[in-house]
């Protein structure tokens, strides 16, 4: 079909050239996917007014690893005070301690405690699932026990599943308990000054 106004043997009229153009500063720290407008080189937007938005398919209804900071509630057991203290740690000093597993010796400087050292005793995800020390990786699993850690049987032969986080820390781990063992100059009341304490 001839646009209107258009005679046969005459040159046909050209479509508006797009181009693209780059993303300014401020659309970049504003827009998280980014989006290019398309402009015609005569000026002004395209004949069907042009949007074209760039989407990383990762951001789609997943919050990607990068995006979460990781962060752990650390409960350091002082033995010689017989005190327990809460801390929180995150950032790069929590991002040392994915990995670590149960009896792992850590670094005091970890936790606040320069000096000090301690070990991993246990801990616990987010629904409260303890870390056993023989179920080795990072994942929750259901097991068959019949007594010891985490399961106390009723009557003899008793056997039960039960649900327990392997003895890795991870990601998905809340909660780290740990215990000093070696001493560093200082006191530990006023190392940890602003952390909750608990007696044990």
């Amino acid at each position: 079909m001839l646009e209107p106004g258009f005679e046969p043997g005459s040159e046909a009229p050209q479509a508006p050239r797009i181009s693209k153009l780059p993303h300014s500063s401020k659309g970049m720290m504003e827009g998280k996917h980014g989006s290019i407008n398309a402009f015609t080189e005569e000026g002004g937007f395209g004949p069907a007014h042009i949007r074209t938005t760039l989407i990383n398919p990762l951001h789609i209804g997943v919050k990607s690893q990068g995006d979460r900071m990781t962060e752990f509630k650390v409960v350091i057991n002082d033995p010689k005070a017989g005190m327990s203290y809460n801390r929180t740690v995150s950032g790069n000093q929590a991002n040392a301690l994915i990995g670590k597993k149960i009896k792992d010796e850590v670094d005091g400087l970890m936790v606040g405690l320069q000096g000090f050292k301690l070990v991993i005793t246990g801990g616990s995800d987010k629904d409260g699932t303890p870390m056993r020390p023989d179920l080795p990786g990072p994942r929750r699993k259901k097991i068959l026990v019949s007594e010891g850690f985490g399961f106390h049987p009723k009557y003899g032969g008793e056997r039960r599943r039960k649900t327990f986080r392997g003895n890795t820390i991870s990601q998905d781990t809340v909660q780290i308990n740990m215990k000093i063992i070696s001493y560093g100059s200082g006191d530990v009341k006023e190392l940890l000054s602003g952390g909750e304490e608990e007696k044990k």
